[in-house]
């Protein structure tokens, strides 16, 4: 028997017939032979809302095919102009959907009626479909619904009672087509997927015969049932189904027969839509994680590490193995720069030099079995959801959920493979421990914590000058590392600073802090080399607050933001911010310096600047900024691993600070490795001369240690200032009581010297008071016994240090006759800078140099009038 022609576009098929062909009794009459009718009924999507407004008494095919049921016939124009005026338009069926939010273990169903097509006028065709959507599994992200479908079919053959319609040796089918939904979306939802299903009523159970008539009870097809696979969203949404069906093929007497009216369109029969109802994503990530390099512990197999294949490669399988101090345990965590997967995390392992493999979940996509963990080809800023992974938990505890498949990253058990598994709601995903990881900073350092020795030529305790210093092998002294293989894809860089003396710290501290994110608060604290903030985030910074982590010296880094041109302090949150200005205070101001700079969201990273200038980004506002710290006295900086001694260092101590970074985008190791600090060239004494208690010396020379020393003209020079008359030094102590001998023999690292200024004082009357004395005889006493004279009211002069603060309080009255009376003439508290009187009287005054001061009486005064 020969199988029609199918056809398989994705548009409505339109079927014709053979001219030698005739529709209705007139033409399966006149067949001589067996002839094979082909059938479609395509679906409607809205046909039953139709139906049941023009034939209430629509019935399932729970009755008898016969009686009372509901028997759908459309033909012509007139039902072409009632489908396709509705197919745009999506309705729920009543009765279809739960309550609740979760659906796992529950089911809903929905029927078609009876649908039939008339061969002739006495051979039909009748079908009837059952669609039942059950959750039977959840992942994160996804849940599974099951389509169970279930099929009925009849015929009616008049012409041959003994022979049935449907066959299933012929191949005789019907098309199945689910739809989905989203909240009642219109336009018809979408096609989930379409199947061909070869039906029969000549055999099997539940086959019924009256007559002519031959019909089957529902059955189920098992290897057609629907798997479908429905995405979660930040929402509750309603998912909504619809089983639409048609007839494909169907065979009677063997001729072909086909439809060749094209103004007949085809019949459509679908079932209610029905209902199944998601919660909202209970996972987010935790936006703190960007722009870091960190290992990934297994909280169920404690000291347990995920971790990639020494050479990355694609396919290569990701293990659980024991901690080890190399970069095959280390994660590259970056933002992800797409925006349909805004807020996940990119995986590449330190060991991709290039960051050509990342991080991937095998497959693709959910399952309800357990998906390999593996390296493969990274897709950059394309969307793969492969390698899209959420992070989510607190800074103790972490679950890592593929975004392809919401299935969590997953320890493997006794197997050591890392795998993504999804246990489902019902066996309680969350506390499955071998879903827990721990993630944490991996951090650069010696092997045992501890300063290195640099390697070179000692004598006498110090490396001469012209000599070559080197670090010892970084790859055995540095961890990662312990070997070349272990170090696969970092960079290290070397420091080597210069100081008088040794290196302060044995840990290099660095600047940790918290971002305010304007769609998203506080954030917690992160690495301040690393990012702090975020860089593909939606909000802009609002606010930051830095401290200093570590190291020996005391001090504080403040941020100040710029909103619109106004400055204003970024500890406090407020408006988002254009610009970010830092500043280092207290004592590790005076060994370090901090370096910042800025980005902004999706666009990419500003400039480095220091010390308090403003640093933007390359958007209008700011996301996040990147904060260091730089030892002052740096001699040489970048990847040589070696130094040459120079002879301007002699007396100095050289220590080198390494770091280390990935080679795929530089992203920074935390921590540090600090060397010991050695001396270059002969021991020397660091002579410094200080005066008048300044913050920095005015001279300094370096001598060798034990040589005879006497002080030299030049810091006399350098220590007197202008203005002051003599000056008084050198002293060994501070307060300037006891006087260094010349020619002392020199010992130890450091001297200081302490010399003073001196400045002369003089006072004397000013202009108005030498007038009173002319015209009056002043008496220094009421009784008027003594006169009063100029060498008699001024002060001596007087010889002061440089910076000493003089007070200077009332002196007595003078007393003088005026018409036989006795007047009091009394002093101006204070001293005038001229005879003049032309500023205010200072009550005290710092002595910066030589001067004159100016002291004044006033004749008495009543209502405003001075007494002559």
């Amino acid at each position: 028997m020969r199988r029609s022609r199918r056809s398989r576009s994705g548009k409505l098929p339109v079927f014709k017939r053979s001219r030698s062909s005739g529709l209705g009794a007139k033409g399966a009459q006149a067949a001589q032979s067996k002839c094979m009718t082909r059938r479609a009924f395509i679906v409607g999507t809205a046909a039953m809302a139709a139906l049941m407004l023009w034939r209430p008494q629509v019935a399932f095919a729970d009755e008898p095919w016969w009686d009372g049921s509901f028997i759908f016939r459309g033909y012509g124009k007139w039902y072409e102009n009632q489908f396709w005026s509705a197919i745009g338009v999506v309705k729920s069926g009543n009765g279809g959907a739960q309550s609740g939010a979760l659906y796992t273990d529950r089911w809903v169903s929905a029927k078609t009626p009876w649908v039939e097509w008339d061969i002739s006028s006495n051979q039909y065709l009748r079908t009837a479909s059952k669609i039942t959507m059950q959750c039977d599994f959840t992942t994160e992200l996804y849940y599974h619904l099951t389509g169970v479908l279930e099929i009925a079919c009849g015929s009616y053959n008049g012409r041959n009672a003994s022979y049935n319609m449907w066959h299933a040796d012929s191949g005789d089918d019907t098309r199945f087509s689910l739809y989905h939904a989203v909240d009642d979306a219109p336009a018809g939802g979408r096609l989930e997927e379409s199947k061909v299903v070869a039906i029969d009523n000549e055999a099997g159970s539940g086959i019924h015969k009256d007559g002519a008539q031959i019909w089957t009870d529902y059955r189920r097809y098992p290897q057609n049932s629907y798997s479908v696979w429905i995405r979660r969203s930040s929402r509750a949404v309603k998912h909504s189904f619809q089983l639409r069906s048609w007839f494909w093929n169907y065979y009677y007497f063997g001729t072909d027969w086909y439809f060749d009216r094209a103004s007949d369109p085809p019949i459509g029969y679908s079932t209610k839509w029905i209902d199944q109802q998601s919660e909202r994503i209970s996972i987010a990530s935790n936006a703190t994680w960007g722009n870091r390099i960190v290992t990934v512990e297994s909280v169920a197999a404690k000291g347990k590490y995920l971790e990639s294949a020494d050479v990355a490669s694609k396919g290569a399988r990701c293990l659980v193995s024991s901690t080890a101090p190399a970069t095959k345990q280390h994660w590259i965590l970056l933002e992800n720069e797409n925006v349909d997967v805004a807020g996940t995390y990119r995986f590449v392992p330190v060991v991709s030099t290039d960051g050509a493999f990342q991080l991937d979940q095998s497959g693709g996509g959910p399952t309800m079995t357990a998906s390999a963990a593996q390296l493969w080809s990274a897709a950059g800023t394309k969307l793969n959801r492969a390698q899209s992974f959420w992070i989510h938990g607190s800074s103790s505890t972490q679950w890592v959920f593929a975004d392809c498949s919401g299935m969590a990253l997953d320890s493997g058990g006794s197997t050591g493979k890392a795998r993504f598994h999804s246990n489902g709601y019902p066996d309680k995903e969350w506390s499955n421990a071998a879903h827990k990881w721990r993630m944490s900073d991996a951090r650069f350092s010696t092997a045992d914590q501890r300063p290195f020795s640099l390697h070179g030529t000692v004598k006498d305790g110090y490396m001469p000058v012209g000599q070559s210093v080197t670090v010892p092998n970084p790859d055995s002294t540095f961890r990662p590392g312990g070997s070349t293989a272990r170090s696969r894809g970092i960079r290290r860089t070397f420091t080597w600073v210069v100081l008088d003396d040794e290196f302060a710290d044995e840990a290099f501290p660095e600047i940790v802090g918290s971002a305010y994110i304007s769609k998203a608060g506080w954030l917690e604290e992160q690495p301040g080399v690393n990012l702090v903030g975020t860089t593909q985030g939606s909000g802009a910074l609002a606010g930051v607050s830095l401290r200093i982590e570590g190291g020996s010296l005391q001090g504080t880094v403040s941020a100040r933001l710029s909103s619109n041109g106004a400055w204003r302090d970024g500890a406090t949150a407020g408006s988002a911010a254009n610009a970010v200005s830092l500043s280092l205070h207290g004592a590790i101001s005076q060994q370090y310096r901090v370096f910042y700079r800025a980005c902004s969201s999706r666009s990419g990273w500003g400039s480095w600047t220091s010390e308090g200038k403003s640093a933007s980004g390359p958007a209008r506002t700011i996301s996040g900024i990147q904060v260091r710290l730089e030892p002052k006295g740096i001699a040489q900086q970048g990847e040589a691993s070696s130094i040459t001694l120079d002879k301007a260092w002699s007396g100095k101590f050289l220590t080198c600070i390494v770091r280390a970074e990935a080679q795929h985008r530089g992203i920074p190791y935390r921590g540090a490795a600090l060397s010991y600090a050695v001396q270059v060239g002969k021991p020397v004494v660091l002579v410094s001369y200080v005066v008048d208690d300044d913050s920095s010396p005015c001279y300094e020379e370096r001598i060798e240690v034990g040589a005879s020393y006497s002080t030299p003209a030049a810091a006399l020079e350098a220590g007197r200032k202008q203005g002051c008359s003599d000056f008084d030094g050198w002293y060994v102590d501070k307060s300037c009581e006891t006087l260094f001998e010349d020619g002392s023999c020199l010992q130890g690292k450091r001297l200081t010297l302490y010399g003073r200024n001196i400045a002369t004082v003089e006072y004397a009357l000013t202009d108005d008071t030498k007038q009173l004395l002319e015209e009056r005889e002043c008496f220094v006493d009421e009784s008027m016994t003594q006169e009063a004279t100029a060498i008699w009211l001024v002060p001596a002069s007087e010889t002061v240090r440089y910076g000493t603060r003089l007070r200077f309080r009332r002196l007595p009255s003078m007393w003088y006759e005026d018409r036989g009376r006795t007047r009091e003439t009394t002093n101006v508290p204070g001293v005038f800078l001229d005879a003049g009187e032309s500023s205010a009287p200072a009550e005290t005054l710092k002595v910066t140099g030589d001067a004159t001061l100016y002291l004044a009486w006033r004749p008495p005064h009543y209502e405003g009038i001075a007494v002559s």
